[in-house]
């Protein structure tokens, strides 16, 4: 469509254009939201949901295939909650059971806490509960509640907790205000970024 708008070889899909390509794709004004804006914040949530489905792929792969020295081989360590702490990841201990929102926020909290990331299988549970919307925003915002407030008290942690919270879609579930905020894209001069990155960046 920008070759067509442009009439050359252009793949950069620039302010002027949004608003012209966002009518070709049949994006209309809203009261609220302009069509460039709306064209634009469905754009980032696909591109976003692609990121994450191609970066969780590539993880299984890596992990799967990765050949490690038998003195670099550690037996994992159990955490409270069905858990546990490999190689530095957070994963979940097989049999734990289904997870719900209360123990996904365990889980954020353990990362924040050690420092440590998710494993690839953690990552896809997580992202797995939020779509099959298991628990109303209602029930996952009273379940992680505690645990919400427990991380944010956490000086110098709280955006690296609240961002892998965010890039999982589960911030967006237990405070559905951020939710309605998420790739929201506002047309101006002072706002280069989505909503949400300004407000966790």
């Amino acid at each position: 469509e920008l070759h067509f708008q442009t009439g050359r070889h252009t793949d950069l899909l620039s302010l002027e254009l949004q608003q012209q390509v966002a009518g070709r794709f049949g994006y209309e004004d809203t009261r609220e939201m302009r069509a460039s804006e709306l064209f634009m914040r469905d754009y980032y949530l696909r591109g976003r949901r692609m990121h994450a489905q191609v970066t969780g792929h590539l993880d299984r792969l890596a992990h799967r295939h990765e050949k490690r020295r038998w003195f670099q081989r550690r037996s994992p360590e159990s955490a409270t909650g069905g858990f546990v702490m490999r190689d530095g990841l957070l994963g979940l201990d097989e049999g734990a059971g289904r997870l719900d929102a209360g123990r996904a926020m365990l889980a954020f909290g353990y990362a924040q806490a050690t420092g440590s990331g998710l494993s690839a299988g953690l990552q896809s549970a997580i992202r797995e509960m939020v779509a099959s919307g298991a628990e109303t925003e209602t029930e996952a915002a009273s379940a992680a509640q505690g645990g919400l407030f427990r991380m944010m008290s956490e000086r110098g942690k709280v955006a690296r907790g609240l961002r892998l919270m965010h890039n999982l879609d589960f911030l967006g579930r237990v405070v559905p205000e951020f939710g309605r905020v998420t790739c929201l894209v506002q047309h101006d001069l002072y706002h280069r970024y989505t909503v949400d990155f300004r407000l966790l960046n």
